[in-house]
C-alpha cells in the first residue's frame, strides 16, 4: 500500500459503515434462505456468544465506544445462517468497526465478495504475514471505495478450535473475477483456498472496517491493521476456550454413559 497523505476522519463516517454491516449481512441472509434450518445461528448451532467485555476497552489510543450482539432468534430473517458481534472503537483520526462474524463455514470465506456486492470498488487486495504479529497465520488487506467513502478493511479466519485459515494469495482482479463456479470448482480440488476442508469444524471470521471522506494515511493503515492483530488474537483465544470447554463437558458426559 502506497503512502498516502494524512486527514482527520470525521465522526459523520459512522453512518456508512452501520450501513455496510447491515448490508453485508443481508447479502448473507440472502444466500442463507437456501439453507436449511439446521444453519441456523444461537445455541443450537453451538454458536459463541461474545460479550462486551470480550475485547478490551482500550487498544493503544483506540477507545470502545459501543458493542452490539446479533438479533435475537426470532428477529433475524427465516434460515439466515450469518451473525456478528461487532465493537465500535474510535481514536484521534476516526472510527473503526471490530466485527467477529459466524455462519456454516467449514473454510475460507471470502469477504471480499461481500463488499463487492453491496456496492464497493475494490482498490486492491493483498495478503500480509508479519512476524511482529503472528507469520505463521496472514491477513488480507482490501482498499475499498464507494462514491465519496474510502474504506480499509483487514481480516482473517480461524476454525473454533483456534487452527488458522490460510487466506488464498491472490490480487482483487484474480478475487472478483473468479466465477461463482470456478470457486466451487476450487473448493473441490483444493486450489481455492489454502487449508483442508474441516466438515466437522466451523469457522469464525474477524474483520475491521476503517473508513474516512479522506485519503488514508500510511499511520492510519498501520493503526488500522495493528488493531486488528491485537483484537483477532483475542477473539481467537476466546473460540479456544469454548471450543476446549466444549470438547472436555462431552468426554465427561461420554465417560459417565
Amino acid at each position: 500500500m502506497s503512502p498516502v497523505t494524512e486527514k482527520n476522519t470525521t465522526s459523520s463516517i459512522f453512518l456508512p459503515l452501520v450501513a455496510t454491516v447491515i448490508l453485508l449481512i443481508g447479502c448473507q441472509a440472502i444466500a442463507s434462505w437456501l439453507k436449511s434450518a439446521e444453519t441456523t445461528p444461537g445455541q443450537f448451532r453451538g454458536d459463541i456468544e461474545f460479550s462486551k467485555s470480550t475485547l478490551l476497552s482500550t487498544y493503544g489510543d483506540w477507545t470502545l465506544q459501543t458493542f452490539s450482539s446479533p438479533k435475537a432468534a426470532d428477529e433475524r430473517p427465516t434460515n439466515q445462517s450469518f451473525s456478528s458481534h461487532s465493537w465500535r472503537y474510535t481514536n484521534a483520526t476516526g472510527e473503526a468497526l471490530v466485527s467477529c462474524d459466524q455462519s456454516d463455514w467449514h473454510d475460507w470465506h471470502e469477504l471480499t465478495f461481500c463488499y463487492h456486492q453491496t456496492g464497493w470498488t475494490i482498490r486492491s487486495r493483498t495478503s500480509y504475514t508479519n512476524p511482529e504479529f503472528d507469520k505463521a497465520w496472514p491477513y488480507v488487506v482490501v482498499e475499498l471505495e464507494r462514491q465519496d467513502t474510502i474504506a480499509l478493511l483487514v481480516f482473517s479466519m480461524f476454525f473454533r478450535d483456534g487452527s488458522p485459515i490460510m487466506p488464498p494469495d491472490r490480487s482483487a482482479e484474480e478475487t472478483l473475477g473468479t466465477t461463482r463456479q470456478g470457486r466451487w470448482a476450487g473448493r473441490q480440488n483444493g486450489t481455492w483456498h489454502a487449508t483442508h476442508i474441516d466438515p466437522t469444524m466451523l469457522a469464525l471470521q474477524c474483520q475491521v472496517l476503517f473508513a474516512s471522506n479522506q485519503q488514508i494515511s500510511a499511520k492510519q493503515q498501520q493503526e488500522t491493521v495493528r488493531l486488528h492483530h491485537k483484537t483477532r488474537r483475542q477473539l481467537r483465544a476466546a473460540s479456544k476456550l469454548h471450543f476446549d470447554v466444549g470438547s472436555q463437558r462431552l468426554a465427561t458426559a461420554e465417560m459417565t454413559e
